[in-house]
């Protein structure tokens, strides 16, 4: 709908814009005629258009202005204005020559009516709304709206929904299937013993991923700059560490801290403790027994960096742009063992992004893991310039 809506507006800027001064261009045409001998036979969008009119200035700094690329040209694709540049595979040497857009100005030749149709120039990595439709006298604009953002978000919900339903589904039915085993060898100890023991990790992790659901849900509701305020960031490192000292222990884990104590940041308290909760949750879910996992938090460029560091199984350079995405799991089989939902790191970016800071990752197969988390400085320029004002 909001992609429709800016479209229609967009659309709308255009037809006034070169209607409305190719009207007042009618005025003018019998005086430009006597000065120009036969340029009476040349239409008057054409001169609207003409590098050489001095009127044009108008219509093309208004057309530049919009938030769209925009071109004017005839029903076979000459272009007589380009907004700004296209990409080589849609427009070359004055004219436009993707075979869709030709097909789609075609089609708007013979009906009048106005076509959009997505369009991707680079097979998928950018996707535009292209529109194509007639401003009169022979001519046709053609508007490129950049809808990358809403088609990864589509694709994102989509993905989101289907996996939040496999999610939920398998350990569903686990519970269901068992449950009736019992029932039906409620004489043997032995197997209702092993079943209740199975339904319980199964209710654990249906638990599990709808508790992280729910935080998922509130990193991404929009915080108020002013409820971001100076925290110290060893501090809640520590408390979150703390959290996990059963799973750490579990495991034989070694967990090594190095905690700046000056280091600080704007974020808030619980959503910091919350990211790298999870990140030395997955470092010590993905090391075997016995690894090692380090934490560590300085000082850097003004504000806090903090690394959780694992000598574990690693990750894939092919699936490291994607670790980030709800639910992406590199290795689902190993993931389901170690009980991995495919939530926390989606967490732990909306939550850094959310605080204007950045989140990375380093890692090998079998060589393990650094994620890096740098936040911006505690206190914003203007405070610190106060501060210094008051130390003076």
């Amino acid at each position: 709908m909001a992609t429709q809506l800016s479209i229609v507006v967009i659309m709308a800027i255009i037809a006034i814009v070169v209607v409305g001064i190719a009207s007042y261009s009618i005025g003018l045409r019998d005086g430009e005629a006597d000065r120009h001998p036969g340029i009476g036979k040349i239409s008057d969008m054409e001169l609207l258009f003409m590098q050489d009119s001095e009127r044009n200035v108008t219509v093309y700094t208004l057309l530049e202005s919009l938030p769209a690329p925009v071109v004017v040209c005839d029903a076979y694709g000459a272009t007589l204005f380009t907004s700004r540049h296209l990409d080589s595979t849609i427009w070359e040497d004055g004219r436009l020559v993707d075979p869709e857009i030709l097909g789609m100005l075609s089609v708007v030749s013979d009906s009048g009516t106005s076509r959009t149709r997505r369009m991707s120039p680079d097979d998928g990595d950018t996707w535009y709304a292209v529109t194509v439709a007639s401003v009169g006298d022979g001519l046709f604009s053609v508007t490129f709206l950049d809808v990358t953002d809403q088609v990864t978000f589509e694709r994102t919900r989509r993905d989101f929904v289907t996996n939040v339903s496999h999610e939920l589904k398998t350990p569903a039915g686990a519970i269901s299937l068992m449950a009736e085993t019992i029932t039906d060898c409620a004489d043997d100890p032995e197997a209702v013993k092993h079943f209740s023991e199975r339904i319980s990790k199964e209710s654990a992790r249906m638990s599990e991923l709808i508790a992280k659901l729910i935080e998922l849900q509130k990193t991404q509701v929009i915080v108020p700059d002013g409820s971001l305020e100076p925290i110290v960031v060893s501090d809640v490192v520590k408390s979150a560490a703390d959290e996990l000292e059963a799973q750490i222990d579990n495991k034989s884990i070694t967990l090594s801290l190095n905690l700046d104590p000056h280091a600080a940041a704007r974020i808030q308290t619980d959503a910091l403790r919350s990211a790298v909760k999870n990140l030395i949750e997955n470092a010590v879910r993905y090391s075997n027994t016995k690894g090692r996992v380090g934490v560590t938090v300085d000082c850097n460029d003004g504000g806090a960096r903090i690394r959780v560091v694992d000598n574990g199984i690693g990750i894939p350079i092919a699936d490291q742009k994607r670790i980030f995405e709800r639910f992406y799991r590199v290795d689902r089989g190993r993931s389901r063992d170690t009980g991995g939902t495919g939530v926390g790191l989606a967490i732990v970016k909306n939550v850094v992004e959310e605080a204007g800071g950045t989140v990375s990752v380093w890692s090998r197969p079998s060589e393990g893991t650094t994620f890096t988390i740098q936040l911006p400085p505690a206190l914003s320029d203007s405070e610190a310039a106060e501060a210094v004002a008051e130390a003076r």
